[in-house]
Order: structure tokens, then sequence, then C-alpha cells
């Protein structure tokens, strides 16, 4: 009897995840019809929010929540993937099942080969995985973790501590899967960046000319805050200590992104480079020739062009006063036992300006909706 076919998107951060995941779930039914199921699909609202975090997550997170009454971050439900998987290839009729999560290029390799080694007694089992440069992703990654108001270091101090910490990167975790001998597509989303989707469709094995293929146009875009934007973010997070005063910042740089390019520091791409090495030529070797990833030192030094000027600091300085203007008017809040040691209502609607718009209840909301779709609230 023919196994079915098992297809893991396990793409690294910042290499179009939440965007591919969004159009999977927009075209499950145009997927079903080329024989290819797409189990636990996000709804219209997630995909429109941006918030998307593919279909193993979401179904996951609710499962635990349900069955501990508690919340799990979502590095910690691996082991709880395996029931969900098996459960959405039972209920599919095709013959591919397609899973998305970024959480399996980030968690520990001997929990991830696990879980696949388990799967591949029952089927047949492809990762698919996005990757970029490393000093563009690794930047990216950087400036994304002070846009959604996670703690976060200066960038030379973020650099070290990845490099020094003993868990493994996405890119080494992607390494020791290639050398293990699992079957692992690997796409230079550099060079596929606008066609990501067909990309990912022709892995596993659809030509996307030849499928009516929905692209919904109130899909979010993902703007970048430039590093000048971020950096003013992560500052006032480790001096200030102000949640309020770091979410107002976060939106106002959120809503107005500014459109200088990132600088490039030499020492900080060597390390890089250098430390990564061994890891970079295992995903090359998965590569075609012409998109293979970089290895060498760029041939220009950007260091001194993260100065500021005093004009820069005008907006830090505006939203100071609006943050000390709304700390003394803002309404009392009772907190309610099931939400997290820290939510605070204002910074939950600051980070997340579409259920402001909504207009809905902040802690109500995150209870219902928000904890399943990784929304940040502190």
């Amino acid at each position: 009897m023919k196994k079915q076919h098992l297809y893991f998107h396990i793409g690294a951060p910042k290499t179009g995840s939440s965007a591919l995941q969004g159009l999977l779930s927009c075209n499950v039914k145009t997927l079903a019809q080329s024989g290819v199921s797409y189990p636990f699909p996000e709804t219209a609202g997630i995909v429109s929010s941006g918030f998307c975090t593919g279909n193993l997550v979401h179904k996951t997170q609710r499962q635990a929540a349900k069955d501990a009454n508690t919340e799990l971050n979502p590095l910690h439900l691996l082991p709880h993937f395996e029931k969900i998987i098996r459960r959405g290839a039972a209920d599919a009729d095709q013959d591919k099942v397609v899973f998305s999560s970024e959480s399996l290029s980030v968690s520990q390799f001997e929990l991830t080969s696990a879980l696949f080694r388990n799967l591949m007694a029952d089927y047949d089992v492809t990762l698919i995985a996005f990757v970029r440069d490393v000093y563009d992703r690794t930047i990216s990654s950087w400036k994304q973790g002070a846009k959604t108001g996670r703690p976060v270091r200066a960038f030379d101090a973020h650099v070290t501590g990845v490099l020094e910490s003993p868990s493994r990167a996405p890119y080494e975790n992607l390494e020791c899967l290639i050398s293990s001998g699992f079957d692992v597509r690997v796409i230079n989303y550099d060079v596929h960046r606008k066609n990501i989707f067909p990309s990912l469709l022709r892995e596993i094995g659809l030509d996307a000319t030849k499928l009516q293929l929905s692209d919904p146009t109130n899909r979010p875009s993902n703007a970048s805050i430039t590093y000048a934007q971020a950096d003013q973010i992560v500052a006032t997070g480790n001096h200030v200590g102000s949640p309020l005063l770091k979410a107002m910042l976060i939106r106002r740089h959120c809503a107005e992104p500014g459109l200088q390019p990132d600088p490039y520091f030499r020492e900080i791409d060597r390390m890089l480079l250098g430390s990564l090495s061994q890891s970079l030529a295992a995903l090359n070797s998965k590569l075609p020739d012409g998109e293979q990833l970089r290895t060498q030192l760029r041939d220009y030094d950007d260091t001194g062009n993260d100065k500021y000027r005093m004009e820069d600091l005008k907006p830090i300085l505006e939203t100071v006063r609006e943050a000390m203007e709304l700390e003394r008017n803002r309404p009392k809040f009772k907190p309610h036992k099931s939400l997290p040691i820290g939510f605070d209502p204002l910074v939950y609607l600051l980070l997340n300006p579409d259920v402001d718009a909504a207009g809905v209840d902040p802690a109500k909301h995150y209870l219902n909706n928000g904890r399943y779709e990784g929304r940040k609230y502190s």
C-alpha cells in the first residue's frame, strides 16, 4: 500500500513564512483538487491580521490549552505535534499532506529528528526550508524582535549572544537534518522572494501556473522598520523600562517605517560567516548553481552609518511626552485570573493595532484568540 507523503515547510524565521502560511490557508480547496491537503487552515481573520503561524502551532496551542488549562510557548509545543500531524493525515483524502511551522527550524535537532523519524515509519517525509543571506537574515530577525516587543539587546550584543548560545541556530539545525539523511529541499528566499508560493508548490509537485490560486488583496505586508528605529526601541526597553513607552514607540515606527537601508557591519558578518561556515556549506550543497548563499565578506563597511542626528531623536522625545500623558490618564485595570502575569491592555492594543481598530476588549480578545495567535501582550 502506497504511503501518504508528508511535506513540512520548516522555513527559517524571516523567510516569508507568515505569507506562505496565509496563502496555503486561502487555497485549501484548490490544493485539495490537485491532490494536496493542508489540514487545519487558519481563519480568514488570522490571515488578514498577518498573525499566521502555520497549521501546526495554532491547532496544537489550542489543544494544549484545552488539555492543561494553560498556554504554551510555540517552541515548547513540539512534543504535541505528532498527534496533530497524524490526525491531519488520517482525515485527509489526498496522498500529499502539507504542514507548516517555523518552530520546526528553531527547535532542538534531537527533538525534530525524533519526530520525523517516528513519522517515517508510516509516511514518506520531505522537509522544505527557505533560507537567505546569513547577515541579512540575522539583522532582519533582530529588527523583527524589536518590532514585536521581545526583549532584545543591542545588535552587536545580540549577535554575540546568538553565537555563544549552546542551542543551535536555524541553519545549524538544517545542517544536522541534511547530514542525517533526511529529504531536505532548500530554497534561496533572496532569489525567489517574489515567487515564494510557486517555489514551495514546485517542491510538492504542483505547477502554480496551472492552478487558479487565490492571493487576497487584504493580505497585510510586513513592512520592515529601519535599523535606527529598531535601535531606538531596544534602547528604550533596556534603559527606560516603561512597557507603555516601548509599545508606543513600536506603534509609531511601524506606522512610519523609514526607507534607510540597513548598515553593514563587516566585523559582525565575519563572525557570522565564520561560525556558520559548515552549515552554509551543507545548505549550498542543496542549492543549484547561481542560487547559493554568500560565504565571502562584502567589499564595504557601513559601520559609521548608525550614528544619530538630532532630528533622528525627535520621534522618541515626542513619544516620551505622549506616554507620560497616557500613563497619567490611563484607566484602572483589574487583571483576570486567566490572563498571563504582566498583561497590559493598553500595551496589547498598541502592539496589535488591528485589535484596537476593531474596538474589542483587549483581555477578551487575548483569551479567546490572541494567545493562540502568538500575540504580544507586554
